[in-house]
C-alpha cells in the first residue's frame, strides 16, 4: 500500500489488539484493589476514610498526569508516551503487592495511576487519528468498552476468588505483571507513525495545547460528566464493603459477580452509544439521556434486594457504557478538540474525573462512617445528576452525510 496515502486503521489488527490488551490490564489494575479492599483493610488496619483514600489514590495519580500526557503525546508522539505509561503502570502495580503500610500502598497506587494516564489518552488519540468516520467512534467505543468489560470483570470477579484463596497481595501482583506483558506486546505490535517531512512546530503544538486547555467546550464536557464518572467508579469500588457490611450473608463472591455484571454490560451499551453517534443524532443529547438515566437508577442501590441489585448493576453498566463511548468520541468531532488535539482533550476530561473520583472515594468512605451506606449512595447519585446541566455548554454536533461533520451552537 502506498505509504504516502492516508489509511484507515494504519496500525493493523495486531496493533489494535495490543492496544485493547493494554486497556484491559489498565482496567484490571484500576479495579483489582476495590474488590479486595476489605482484605487490605484488615491486613493493613485501615479505617473507612483510609480505605477511601487508598482506593482513590489511583485516579488521583492519573489526574496529575493526564493533561501533561496530552502535551507529551503532541511533542513526542502517542506511541512512546503510551508505552512509557504501560511500563510505569506495570512496575508500580507489581510493587504495590509488597506494600507494608497505608503510606506505601497509597503512593504506589498513585504512581500506577500516573502510568495509566500516560497510556489512556494517547491510546485513544492513536485510534482517533488513524480511523476515519464512520469507523472512528466504533473503534474508540470498542477500546473503551472491551477494556472495561474484560479488564474490570477479570480484576473484579477473578480478584474476589483469587483474593480469598491467595490473598490480596497475589491479586495486585498478577495485575502488575500482566500489564508489563501487555506493554511488551504493544512495543512490537503498534508501529510508529511515519516521520514527518517538515520540522516539528513546537510553538504550534504548544498553542494547540493551550487552545484545548482553555476551551469552554473542553471544560463543559469534562465537568458535565464529572458526577456520572465518579458515581460509576464508586459503585464497583465500594460494592464489596457495602455487601459485607449491610448484606454479609451474600458474601464477597456475590460482590464480585455484581461488579462483573456491570462491567460486561458496558460493551453492548458502548456499541449502542457509538452506533447512535454515527447515525446523525446529536451526540450531546445522547450523552445527556444515558447519563441522566444512569444517575436516576443509581439512587436505587441502597434499597435493592439480592436479585434486584444484580439487575441494577447490569443496567448501570449498560447506561454508563453508552455514555462513556459517546463522551470519549465527542472531542474528536468538535473543532476545538479534533485531530491531534484529541489526546489533550481526553487528558483534561480524565484529569478532572480523576480528581473527582479521588475526592468522591475519600468522601464516600467518610460519609459512610457518619451516616451509613444509604446516605453515601444517595448523595453520589444526586451529584451525578447535578453536574449534567453543564453539558448544555457543549456545542451540538451530528454527522450529516458521508464523512462531513456539522457543529452548531446550542
Amino acid at each position: 500500500m502506498n505509504p504516502g496515502k492516508e489509511r484507515d486503521g494504519a496500525d493493523g489488527l495486531a496493533g489494535i489488539i495490543a492496544l485493547i490488551l493494554g486497556g484491559i490490564f489498565f482496567q484490571i489494575s484500576y479495579t483489582n484493589l476495590a474488590i479486595v479492599l476489605p482484605l487490605v483493610g484488615s491486613g493493613l488496619h485501615l479505617g473507612g476514610t483510609a480505605r477511601g483514600i487508598a482506593v482513590g489514590a489511583f485516579p488521583l495519580g492519573a489526574s496529575l498526569l493526564f493533561i501533561p500526557a496530552g502535551l507529551l503525546a503532541l511533542r513526542s508522539g502517542t506511541r512512546p508516551t503510551l508505552l512509557t505509561g504501560l511500563a510505569l503502570l506495570g512496575i508500580a502495580g507489581t510493587l504495590s503487592a509488597l506494600s507494608q503500610n497505608f503510606v506505601e500502598l497509597t503512593l504506589l497506587r498513585a504512581t500506577a495511576g500516573a502510568g495509566a494516564a500516560l497510556f489512556y489518552g494517547p491510546a485513544i488519540g492513536t485510534l482517533a487519528t488513524r480511523f476515519a468516520v464512520p469507523r472512528r467512534a466504533l473503534m474508540i467505543g470498542l477500546f473503551a468498552s472491551v477494556s472495561v468489560a474484560v479488564g474490570a470483570t477479570v480484576g473484579f470477579l477473578g480478584g474476589a476468588y483469587l483474593g480469598l484463596i491467595f490473598g490480596w497481595r497475589f491479586v495486585l501482583a498478577v495485575g502488575g505483571l500482566g500489564t508489563l506483558g501487555a506493554a511488551a506486546l504493544c512495543a512490537v505490535s503498534v508501529p510508529p507513525r511515519a516521520p514527518s517531512s517538515s520540522p516539528r512546530d513546537y510553538g504550534g503544538q504548544r498553542n494547540q495545547f493551550f487552545e484545548v486547555l482553555w476551551s469552554p467546550t473542553t471544560w463543559c464536557l469534562a465537568l458535565g460528566i464529572l458526577g456520572t464518572a465518579t458515581a460509576a467508579y464508586l459503585a464497583p469500588a465500594f460494592i464489596s464493603a457495602f455487601v459485607l457490611a449491610v448484606h454479609a450473608a451474600w458474601g464477597l463472591g456475590y460482590a464480585g459477580v455484581a461488579g462483573a455484571v456491570a462491567f460486561v454490560l458496558t460493551v453492548p451499551g458502548a456499541l449502542l452509544g457509538a452506533r447512535w453517534s454515527e447515525r446523525g443524532r446529536d451526540r450531546r443529547v445522547i450523552l445527556l439521556v444515558f447519563a441522566a438515566a444512569f444517575g436516576a437508577f443509581f439512587l436505587l442501590i441502597p434499597v435493592a434486594g439480592r436479585l434486584e441489585l444484580l439487575a441494577l448493576f447490569g443496567l448501570l453498566g449498560f447506561l454508563y457504557g453508552a455514555a462513556l463511548a459517546t463522551a470519549l468520541t465527542m472531542p474528536s468531532y468538535l473543532p476545538a478538540t479534533s485531530g491531534e488535539r484529541t489526546s489533550v482533550a481526553i487528558g483534561v476530561i480524565e484529569s478532572v474525573e480523576g480528581f473527582a473520583r479521588f475526592g468522591g472515594a475519600a468522601a464516600f468512605g467518610g460519609v459512610e462512617v457518619l451516616i451509613g451506606f444509604s446516605g453515601a449512595w444517595w448523595i453520589s447519585g444526586l451529584v451525578a445528576l447535578g453536574t449534567l446541566p453543564l453539558l448544555l455548554g457543549v456545542p451540538a454536533n451530528r454527522r450529516l452525510t458521508g464523512a462531513h461533520e456539522s457543529v452548531a451552537a446550542p
